[in-house]
């Protein structure tokens, strides 16, 4: 996009794109030549690699309307979301849930190794050239599972549809893996496949929408409680984040506080303020001050139903991996 946003002036990328591409060293900030060797790519075919808030410029926009104008950020989709909920210091964490779902966690200045399925990336490349990383996990399936019920079964009309039919207080022992192509983090299984289990001669469409609404909420569970300590609320943003009886279950199994933030476009929020910042048009500090406020989920299930819940979930999830061999 730089390439050609700059009339094919600047062949550059930032630290996070680079790291999204799977060949760059996260240390060094700069292709890894064993990888290059071991698959066979040339260097020279690559992208310049700089840090991703530059005051300096990755080069300048070439349209007519926009002369000389100077691109002063680059970052990939995730973690510009990361940016845009202002997760600064280490700990901090958001949800972004869209067609699938997709949890970062700032580490700060150091790559942490998690071995738990989870995968190290770049945050963002600070002014400086220094870099702030994060542990990523990432679901296939979120708002996806909704359109699978409404389009694919066909069992809903449309999604106000499958809202009439959830009931906060409704007890079901269904549930759905949606591994409809595999289960990504923390499983890492591309031969599981989905499943509905639990189900007997009274079982209804209700118990298919809580079941819907516990695998969302349950596959982010399984990457949070992977994470290092987290430092505040844990910050949601995504179509999915809209619906309040989702966002109430997510705190009640994460068992944490929710903050859902007014602004909702938080990639494209992230973007424009990591542009400001580097430009010298904002403060950290009056980045921070936009749009302070938002909706907090506090958990109010019980203990008991809480773990009820997961241990249901994990003997589903157990039964859908390796299914094919």
């Amino acid at each position: 996009m730089i390439w050609n946003l700059t009339g094919r002036r600047s062949y550059v990328t930032d630290y996070t794109n680079a790291s999204r591409i799977m060949l760059m060293d996260l240390k060094k900030h700069r292709w890894d030549r064993e990888l290059l060797e071991f698959f066979k790519i040339p260097e020279g075919i690559l992208p310049e690699i700089k840090t991703s808030l530059s005051s300096d410029g990755l080069g300048h926009l070439m349209e007519a309307d926009l002369p000389a104008a100077q691109i002063n950020a680059d970052l990939g989709d995730q973690q510009a979301a990361l940016f845009g909920e202002r997760c600064f210091s280490e700990g901090n964490t958001k949800v972004t849930y869209g067609t699938g779902s997709f949890i970062l966690q700032n580490t700060g200045k150091k790559v942490v190794k998690n071995g738990k399925g989870l995968i190290s990336t770049c945050a963002y490349g600070e002014i400086d050239g220094s870099c702030k990383y994060a542990l990523e996990g990432s679901t296939q399936v979120a708002g996806e599972l909704f359109d699978w019920l409404t389009s694919k079964l066909q069992m809903f009309k449309s999604l106000k549809d499958i809202k009439r039919n959830f009931d906060k207080d409704y007890q079901s022992s269904v549930h759905i893996v949606p591994a409809f192509n595999g289960l990504f983090a923390p499983y890492w299984d591309d031969s599981a496949r989905g499943l509905i289990i639990g189900l007997s001669g009274n079982s209804n469409k209700k118990d298919i929408v809580s079941a819907a609404y516990r695998a969302v909420c349950m596959q982010v569970d399984d990457i949070v409680s992977l994470l290092k300590p987290i430092r505040g609320d844990i910050k949601v943003d995504g179509g999915v984040s809209r619906d309040d009886d989702m966002m109430q279950l997510q705190a009640d199994l994460l068992e944490r506080k929710l903050l859902r933030s007014e602004m909702q476009e938080a990639t494209v929020f992230g973007a424009a303020l990591a542009a400001g910042l580097s430009s010298d048009t904002w403060s950290t500090e009056e980045i921070k001050s936009f749009y302070p406020g938002g909706r907090v989920f506090y958990p109010k299930m019980g203990d008991e139903k809480v773990d009820n819940i997961k241990r249901d979930w994990k003997k589903a999830v157990e039964r859908s991996l390796h299914w094919i061999s």
